[in-house]
């Protein structure tokens, strides 16, 4: 029996103009994305290692369990 499909499949949302991205990204609001995650002292902690995907800054925070 072939899958249903009803409605539209999704689709990407609208995407910001490139001066507005870049905009927000000197403002300190960027759009993270997870590259490594691991463990780290204590129970329950990961040390994770985040891009921005359009700026391209990696940084290391605290992750979240």
């Amino acid at each position: 029996m072939a899958p249903t499909t009803i409605g539209k499949p999704p689709s990407e949302p609208p995407r910001l103009p490139e001066w507005l991205g870049g905009l927000l990204c000197r403002l300190g609001v960027h759009q993270n994305h997870v590259i490594d995650a691991s463990f780290g002292f204590a129970p329950g902690e990961t040390i994770e290692r985040v891009q921005c995907r359009r700026c391209g800054t990696v940084t290391t925070r605290r992750g979240r369990r």
